[in-house]
């Protein structure tokens, strides 16, 4: 009897599961990972609460990653109730097209502060996924990322700031927010100079004011450009003696105070703060901040089900109609579908027949057959994709006799 319950016992296989792809504590600038693994002995399984169908001993899901930490969760239920369960932690950087090339024979040298700061959500590139890092760097620019940077309260104006910075512009409430913290100002009484390019100078002194940079005394300069009668000198050397700014070469002691700053420059300048050094250090930290609000979305692959052909033979007379309809089941609800079509190149018709839904929620799809068609068993090859791009298959036998 004691040998009998102890063979039951091995005869149920503990369950397995073997990740292969994302490794843990991964970064990555792609916006989506395939999460793929084995399994064995499985009964169900869910990442992130979604529930995951598994194809045959294959785990196969996409995650959809936000910025910064996402964190990933996946629970398995044996076939004996047993439990095992794992954690995937993945960074995802924001990176610009612009900044992924060479310049010259090495990568830019702000690459590493644009990404950190981008990925904090504290400064933005353009709508074609450029950064233009050598570009000057404006005011309107300058207030929206400081703005951020000190996690200024933001408000909808409710009259317009200035001549050109009306209250419908995206970046007024930055704008206002640095204005009210008594931060910045217009170049005039009603201009803020929106697109007005931001001198070196005048972004230091600015910084200084926001981040209470106590003025430097009577001290000599660092920067042979740099003398008492420089616009902002106090702040000037201030900023450097508190580490925020060291000059524009590494050979000769100058710092342009005239020059304008460059988006690159100006988001260097700001990751030298104190809190923002902090913020960075604890963007690439694995060993916190995954939480349960870090969890990314699931996307998982659409389900072709009930898929039927009729009639399942005929003769290529030319004057036949074939029907073709299915059921396509998502995990994330109808509206994750993108699209479903047949592929009818091997009756001598269109690789993306569109199959259409209809009433009962099936997808269908009519048409005839040529009657140039060849005799034999043909395949009707059967698509569905969702939004995320994650497609389904199924094939279809279709037999066509001579006439």
């Amino acid at each position: 009897m004691i040998l009998l319950f102890c063979a039951s016992l091995a005869s149920i296989s503990a369950v397995k599961l073997t990740l292969t792809s994302p490794k843990d504590k991964t970064i990555t600038e792609a916006t989506t990972l395939m999460v793929n693994g084995q399994l064995d002995g499985a009964k169900s399984i869910t990442i992130n609460g979604m529930k995951i169908n598994p194809t045959g001993r294959n785990l196969e899901a996409m995650a959809i990653l936000n910025p910064g930490k996402n964190l990933m969760n996946i629970d398995v239920t044996g076939t004996g109730g047993d439990r095992v369960s794992k954690s995937l932690r993945v960074i995802r950087v924001i990176a610009f097209d612009d900044l992924k090339q060479l310049f010259g024979l090495r990568e830019h040298w702000a690459k590493k502060q644009v990404i950190a700061l981008a990925t904090l959500g504290i400064i933005e590139g353009y709508a074609d996924n450029n950064f233009k890092p050598e570009d000057p760097m404006t005011r309107g620019e300058f207030a929206t990322w400081l703005a951020r940077a000190k996690g200024l309260k933001l408000a909808k104006p409710s009259k317009d700031l200035y001549f050109d910075v009306p209250k419908e512009h995206w970046r007024a409430p930055f704008i206002k927010a640095v204005v009210d913290a008594g931060i910045m100002g217009g170049t005039s009484q009603n201009v803020f100079g929106i697109e007005t390019p931001l001198k070196r100078s005048e972004a230091v002194r600015i910084m200084a004011k926001a981040y209470n940079i106590a003025a430097a005394g009577a001290v000599s300069s660092p920067f042979s450009d740099v003398n008492s009668d420089t616009t902002n000198s106090k702040a000037i050397i201030s900023a450097y003696k508190s580490g925020l700014v060291v000059g524009t070469s590494r050979w000769k002691r100058s710092f342009d105070p005239e020059r304008d700053i460059k988006r690159a420059e100006a988001a260097v300048l700001i990751s030298r703060l104190g809190k923002i050094k902090t913020m960075i250090a604890a963007l690439y930290d694995f060993s916190q901040g995954f939480s349960s609000l870090n969890l990314c979305r699931i996307n998982t692959r659409p389900i072709i089900k009930k898929a039927f052909i009729t009639p399942k033979e005929v003769i290529n007379n030319g004057a036949n109609n074939v029907k073709v309809s299915l059921y396509v089941m998502d995990e994330q609800g109808r509206g994750d579908i993108s699209q479903v079509w047949a592929d009818l190149t091997d009756l001598g018709g269109p690789l993306n027949a569109k199959m259409n839904v209809q009433k009962d929620f099936s997808y269908g799809l009519s048409f005839s057959v040529s009657g140039e068609a060849k005799p034999g068993q043909k395949k009707v090859n059967i698509y569905a994709m969702d939004r995320s791009g994650l497609k389904a298959n199924t094939v279809l036998n279709l037999n066509i006799l001579g006439k």
